[in-house]
């Protein structure tokens, strides 16, 4: 689909599968060795079910399959905080996250 300033309209779990992979590039980190995916949007998700989350078709589409995702989506804008928190959470338990 084409905006009419001439962009292409692209969605927010494309980009975040293309944040995820370019961010795993940069950090030469092997996406099957990634333990979390973490996911706290603003925006509902794509499909407006209670199933689907934005988190698992990046930890799917980076190449993750081992990761535990971790996601919510129509929260707000305090959404970054909750999973700054949840991260800090995670990787201060245990050492190997």
């Amino acid at each position: 689909m084409h905006l009419q300033n001439g962009a292409t309209d692209e969605t927010a779990s494309n980009m975040a599968v293309a944040a995820g992979r370019e961010a795993l590039q940069r950090a030469m980190v092997p996406p099957d060795t990634v333990n979390v995916v973490v996911e706290y949007s603003i925006m509902p998700q794509e499909y407006l079910v209670p199933v689907w989350n934005m988190g698992n078709k990046v930890q799917a589409e980076v190449g993750a399959p081992k990761s535990f995702v971790v996601g919510f989506s129509g929260g707000g804008s305090s959404n970054i905080l909750v999973a700054v928190s949840s991260a800090i959470a995670l990787t201060s338990e245990n050492e190997t996250v």
